[in-house]
Order: C-alpha cells, then structure tokens, then sequence
C-alpha cells in the first residue's frame, strides 16, 4: 500500500531484542496511521484493568503517512499508550525530527515492551533495535542528556526523560528535540521500563507516492492557504509572538485562569503575554522540520537572577500554568520555571495546576508549613513555585505526594482538598476557562485521554469569531455539534499526522485530497471523517473497558457552580448536563455515555465493541 512501510518494529527490552511485524493494512485503511493505527494496536494488546506501568503494558510510537512527506507541519510522531496519571487512554503528540527519522528508518511505528535490567539507552537504525547503557546518562537533565547523545550520534533523534521520569513522577514527559510528549505521564512509561532515551539513527526509506503530480499540487495548495491564513501567515500573531499571542485576547474576554482558577483575569497578564516575551526576550525563530509557520520561539532571560537562561518558548500553556495560574508576575519568571520543568523532565500544565492547586490548600489552611518542609506557598512567589517544581521531579517532602497529580493528592490530603483539584479524568486542565466559552467545557469533559484542549479547540469560534456564522460564547445549546465535528476532525489530523495549526489551512477537505494522492485509495471527505469518528469512538470504547460512565465526563465543581467576582465573565458558570445530552445523541453514544450497537455497527468496530462489554443483543 503507497504511503506505508507496512513495518512494526517491536523491541522487548527484557531480552533485548526487536522484531519487525507487517503491520495489517486493514488497520491501515481503517484507522489510517499515527494516534488510529496506535489506538487500535492498544486495545488489541492492554487487557482491561492492566496497570499502565506493568512492564508488559506497550508504548507505541506511530506515525501516520504524511510523515516525512513534504507536507507542512507533518514532522510529527504519536506516542500512544495507558496514563500512569489517569488509568485511561493516552496519546500524545511531539514535533520536529523524532517521525521522520523512524520513518527513515523503513518503520510506521515502534513498540516498547518489557523493562530492561538495568537504565539504557536504545538505539533503532534500518536494522532493528539495540541497547547500550545509559551509564551516567542516568540521573541527568534532558538538556544534557541529549546533548550527549547527539554529539555522541550525530545526526541521529533523541528522545529522553529526565530526573522526574526516572522517578516516575506521573506527570512526567518526554522530550525530544526542545520539543515535548508533554502529557499523561510518557515519561515514567519510559521510566518504568528503565529507557532513559531513545535515539533514532535514521536511514534512506522513502515514502511512496501513489500520484506524484496530485501530491505536488496539494502540497502547493498547502503552503498557499497558509500563507493566505491571517493566524499562520508569514509574519503573522503566531510566527511573530508564538502561541502566547493570545494571551491579551483570553485576558480582554475574562477566559484566562487566575490563582488555581479562582479568578479568570490576571492583572499582569500584559508582563507575561506574547508581546513581552517577543520585546524581552526573542532571540530566534525556532521552526519544526519544513515548517513555515515557526510557532517555536528562541528566548533567552535578559535581566535579573535568571540573567542568560535560554528556553524554547514558553508556549501559551506554560504562560497559563506557570504565570496566571501562580501568579508570576514577570515573562522572565515564567520562562525560568519553564527551563527547570524542560530540564527535569515535567509537563508544565500538570506542573502548575497541581502547584497553583497545593498553593490554594496552603493558604485557606488546609495545608501548612509542617506538611510543605517549611515552605511558604504563596501565589506570586517564584522561589516556591522554582522549589516545588525541584521536589516534585525528586519526589522530595511534599513533591512526592504532588508528583501524583491533583487528583491523587486531593484524595490522600481530604479535609475538602478535592474541591480545589483543577482536573478531569484525573488530567489536569489546560489553559481556557469554559465559564466563558461554555463549548471548552465540553471539550474537556469528552476529550479521550482527559482534561484537554488539544481534542477539540473553540479558540477560533467562541472567541476569535473565525467562523461564517455568528456564536454567543455564554450559551449552551448548539454547542454540542462544535465539540464533536472538531474532535473526529483532530482524531484525522493525529492520525495522518500532522500539527493542529497546519490544521488552519489543511482542512479535511484537503486533507483527503492528500491521502489519496499518497495513497491511491479513494476515501474522500466523507471517507476520511468517518475514520476520524471511527478513531474517537475506540478510544471511547477503550476508556468504557476500563470502566468509565457520564460520572466521569465531568468538570470541576468550581466551574459548574462557582461564577468568578469580576471581569468579562463575571458570574458565569458551566451547564454541563444540557451539552452532554445533546453531544450523546449527535454521537449516537446512550446518554450514559455508551456507544450503541448501531454506531458500533456503522463504523465496523462491532468486534471492539463486545470486548468492551456492549450488548449487541439489546443496544442499538
């Protein structure tokens, strides 16, 4: 089949040895590549109940076919397995040079099973896969870690983990790079099975193309429509302030979280947006492979104690969670919690919400200084965000009981603590605060692997206005269509694969055009968002094997009861009910958040679906 390799790479670190599979084409048609092709090897392999850090439990890395094409935005890599931190689905996606390097190498995707004897490094060429130790590579930062191996493997990928997934802090993530598989705990997978990097050594494989002449055409129309875009133009708000550039806008609407979501406005939001990171601190445009978008951002700390740090960003993520959600007061501060996060291996979202999470429990008293080793854990104070993010990656007094998330921490703390756990699913939540654009509520109550804004975005519709008809960000109803259309639509982009703002001008119209000029196989739109529907629905029926229900399309008390004093959405509050009702029925999922014999049968996952327990029987 064009546009494949075919090849499964599976490596058992226990041995260790590796094997190439011949992947089924099957799998390949119908879930197509990258977060499909991972998501269906998953419930093949993971029984139900199987613990995450089980040795025997895979990592898959999987990408799609418009991997190492000439398509923009396409240098991407899917990693796919069971959270640590949530007990559910995860897949999480890292950009640049790690997907197209695997692919070089004649592989679609890798699977790591087993735990090694001792920490090593694996090495995977055209050849297989081979270990060597990790030696005093263990113990290390990312930073240096992978500076080593790639002056030690030059030209080579390198993906690593640092201190905090060596510890299995269940948040922690892989970084590849100065790019991240940023969240659900990828990092303490690799921790587990004691992989303290993965350096891909590349080859000469080629992609074949069905029809050379239409993908030269699409991939013209590609770089057109970008170029034509006002978000991802050349010289645009995204190339010229990164992914913080919105920062103003969520200020002006009221939708950016403040001190652990107790507010939605913060009122040195303009010391930490994207233009004062582009006057401060910019040094250079930092693209992923044949991009031209360059969201990616050079920044280097210019003034005070952190003078001369650099770090890739901080993306807008990182602003939320280690600016408002905290306090920080100052880019700089922000850029300086992201460089240890970056070093030590954290996901900067997980970091700060359980930070800005322990901060608000110490201030109403329900922690103290007995149970934080002394600390003052005050919001705007960067020492203790900086000493948290320390003890959290070594597991150190208090960090060790973060290391697990908000959710798990809450629960262990009591005393009323849950109420103040920003999370769903036990993920915790990104950087949109749904009181004002109530579509963002659903998304994150529905996103497959929890709390996340990266299975469906209202950026563009509830705020921006980007869309053909007008939308009142404040209302429930009619939302519910929104939320499902972008999640099959994003399940297809993770699955060709290729970055959601390449998703800006690659619409799924596009998109479908692409893959079958790869391919040669005649999908179509309807085609394609139907495998992305079908991608969505598996991972749902994953998550329903492992026994989830409506109890957990949930949100956190504050937003569906507690409206904020002040600002553009002052005394919002979230009505979640009303949108799930109406995004079961358009899914064609019971209102107990079940799919029926009838979606079931239309998407051909009857099989998948007996195994997680649907009744064909009596359901449809």
């Amino acid at each position: 089949m064009h546009g494949y390799h075919g090849r499964l790479l599976r490596v058992d670190l226990a041995g260790p040895k590796s094997e190439v599979e011949a992947l089924p084409e099957e799998y390949l048609r119908r879930f197509i590549g990258g977060k499909g092709l991972g998501a269906k090897l998953l419930f093949e392999e993971v029984a139900a109940g199987q613990e995450p850090l089980d040795p025997r439990t895979p990592v898959f890395f999987a990408a799609g076919p418009f991997v190492g094409t000439r398509i923009p935005t396409s240098a991407r890599l899917s990693l796919v397995s069971k959270s640590p931190l949530t007990g559910i689905y995860l897949d999480s996606s890292v950009g640049d040079r790690l997907g197209p390097t695997l692919r070089a190498a004649g592989y679609d995707a890798m699977a790591l099973t087993g735990q090694a004897a001792r920490p090593v490094v694996l090495l995977v060429d055209a050849e297989g896969a081979r270990t060597e130790p990790a030696g005093e590579l263990w113990g290390k930062g990312c930073l240096e870690t992978a500076q080593r191996l790639k002056e030690r493997y030059p030209g080579s990928a390198v993906a690593c983990i640092g201190p905090a997934g060596e510890r299995e802090v269940l948040y922690s993530c892989i970084y590849s790079e100065a790019r991240f598989a940023g969240r659900g705990g990828g990092g303490a997978l690799l921790g587990r099975k004691q992989v303290k990097a993965i350096v891909l050594l590349g080859g000469d494989r080629k992609v074949s193309i069905a029809n050379p002449e239409a993908f030269d055409a699409g991939v013209r129309e590609c770089h057109e429509k970008i170029q034509a875009h006002p978000v991802v133009r050349r010289g645009g708000p995204l190339q010229t302030y990164g992914t913080p550039n919105v920062v103003a806008l969520l200020q002006a609407m009221g939708v950016l979280p403040t001190r652990n979501w107790q507010a939605n406005t913060f009122e040195h939001a303009e010391n930490i947006s994207g233009e004062a990171m582009r006057s401060r601190m910019f040094k250079a445009l930092e693209p992923c492979t044949g991009c031209p978008i360059a969201c990616g951002k050079l920044s280097e700390i210019r003034q005070g104690p952190f003078a001369g740090t650099q770090v890739r960003g901080p993306e807008l993520e990182t602003v939320y969670a280690l600016g408002s959600l905290v306090a920080l007061d100052a880019i700089e501060k922000v850029a300086y919690a992201n460089h240890l996060c970056n070093d030590l291996g954290l996901d900067t979202i997980s970091t700060g919400v359980t930070i800005a999470f322990a901060m608000e429990l110490f201030e109403r008293g329900i922690i103290t200084s007995g149970d934080t080793d002394g600390m003052e854990l005050r919001f705007g104070d960067a020492d203790a965000v900086c000493g948290l993010i320390r003890k959290i990656a070594y597991r150190e007094g208090l960090g060790d009981l973060l290391a697990g998330g908000t959710r798990r921490a809450a629960r262990s703390i009591g005393s009323g603590a849950e109420a103040y756990a920003m999370h769903t699913k036990g993920l915790e939540l990104p950087a949109y605060d749904p009181r004002g654009m109530k579509a963002m509520g659903l998304a994150y109550a529905t996103a497959d692997r929890g709390g996340c804004h990266l299975r469906a975005s209202t950026l563009n519709i509830e705020l921006r206005g980007l869309v053909d008809e007008r939308v009142d960000r404040f209302a429930h109803q009619g939302k519910a269509k929104y939320i499902k259309n972008i999640q099959d639509a994003w399940a297809t982009a993770d699955a060709l694969t290729y970055c959601k703002f390449g998703g800006y001008a690659i619409v799924p119209p596009l998109a479908a055009k692409l893959l079958e000029a790869i391919t040669g196989v005649e999908y179509g739109l309807d085609g394609l968002l139907e495998a992305g529907e079908r991608i969505y629905n598996l991972t749902r029926l994953f998550n329903v094997r492992e026994g989830l229900t409506r109890a957990d399309d949930a949100l956190p008390r504050r937003l569906l009861a507690e409206g904020t004093a002040d600002g553009p959405s002052a005394g919002q509050t979230v009505d979640l009910d009303t949108m799930l009702d109406e995004y079961y029925d358009l899914r064609g999922w019971d209102r107990t958040g079940i799919p029926t014999a009838a979606t079931l049968g239309r998407l051909g996952l009857e099989r998948e679906g007996r195994a997680a327990g649907i009744d064909f029987g009596q359901r449809g």
